[in-house]
């Protein structure tokens, strides 16, 4: 009897954690009945094995790009399935698990789809789903936008509850819905959470080491990396990933010599904004028991926002602007040192 664990969750909820976790102790896991299937194209995650239900249009563009396009995507997800299917027939574990946040955005169709393909294969399917409340996780999703695309997206209300309903209508059975908030996780951390709610029978939690690679960057970042992105998008050009990548570090480095990097926070009233225009909020209280400390439930519901009034980073986070000014002058002085030296070495073999 192999029961399937989807893990996913509410923006990002600790997945990078769980991920890089459970994935670097994939031959631990195998000893104890537990199979984290390897799924080398999209790294420790599991995104890569969704897309075999999912339509054309909804697929992550990136994927599609990096594989050659649909057909071929769509292919490589059918065979990282049969590799799935192959280890759970040759080993017959207990359980496997598999983790991306972006399963439980899977529409009816798709999971439809899902539940269908994987009869055969599992004798039970449970759904995990990490929820952040609203102010929280607008703010790591759009670190995570500037980070890896420099693109900025205005705070909107919380919409967890559909996706929610459809799994469990689909699958006929209750999403379990855990809190991502320190003083409701296990050891206040997501992996030992994780191992300690459904891994146990097989397991010490303890035993699964947490890795932690989701690193925060500053406001002042986040910022510089948005205005960079606009100059780039003005002139109809898209900017590189080695060059976001490049910045990043220049940026981290400084910040790190002048001992002066700040945490990430939203401007006052945003973050009361977006929990007060959550209604939901309200949902995962009397249908899952899921309630978050410090925010204040009477208000919940009372207000609106509207994402349109949001256009730049400075209108929702902190920025430093004196901070951000001296950080631009460094990238523009490293920048200048970099032409120069590549400049005089190129000279220099001229000369030669």
């Amino acid at each position: 009897m192999t029961k399937l664990v989807i893990h996913c969750g509410s923006g990002k909820a600790g997945s990078t954690a769980i991920q890089s976790s459970y994935h670097q102790s994939r031959a631990l896991l195998a000893k104890h009945g537990i199979l984290y299937p390897d799924t080398p194209f999209s790294r420790s995650a599991h995104h890569i094995l969704q897309i075999l239900f999912q339509d054309d249009s909804l697929m992550l563009p990136k994927y599609v790009k990096k594989a050659g396009g649909y057909r071929k995507i769509r292919k490589l997800s059918k065979k990282y399935w049969d590799s799935v299917r192959e280890q759970v027939k040759k080993t017959n574990p207990d359980l496997v698990l598999i983790s991306s946040e972006t399963f439980y955005q899977l529409d009816e169709s798709a999971l439809q789809k899902m539940k269908t393909y994987l009869a055969d294969i599992f004798d039970q399917v449970e759904f995990v789903f990490y929820v952040r409340e609203p102010a929280a996780k607008y703010l790591s999703l759009l670190q995570q936008s500037i980070k890896t695309r420099c693109e900025f997206f205005p705070p909107d209300e919380m919409r967890e509850l559909d996706y929610l309903a459809t799994i469990e209508r689909v699958f006929g059975t209750s999403v379990r819905v855990i809190a991502f908030d320190r003083t409701s996780l296990v050891n206040g951390d997501v992996v030992y959470d994780l191992s300690t709610r459904l891994l146990s029978s097989n397991i010490a939690p303890g035993q699964i080491k947490t890795i932690i690679k989701n690193e925060t960057i500053s406001p002042e970042a986040i910022s510089i990396l948005n205005k960079y992105q606009r100059f780039m998008a003005n002139r109809g050009e898209t900017l590189p990933k080695h060059k976001i990548k490049r910045i990043r570090e220049s940026i981290i480095r400084f910040e790190k010599d002048a001992g002066r990097k700040r945490k990430p926070e939203l401007c006052p009233g945003i973050a009361a904004s977006i929990r007060e225009s959550s209604a939901e909020l309200l949902g995962l209280r009397e249908r899952y028991g899921i309630e978050f400390p410090g925010i204040d439930y009477d208000r919940v519901g009372t207000a609106s926002i509207d994402p349109h009034q949001f256009q730049r980073v400075s209108d929702v986070i902190d920025v430093d602007t004196e901070l951000e000014t001296e950080i631009m002058l460094h990238l523009i002085d490293s920048e200048m040192l970099t032409l120069k030296t590549v400049r005089d070495r190129t000279l220099s073999l001229f000369r030669k």
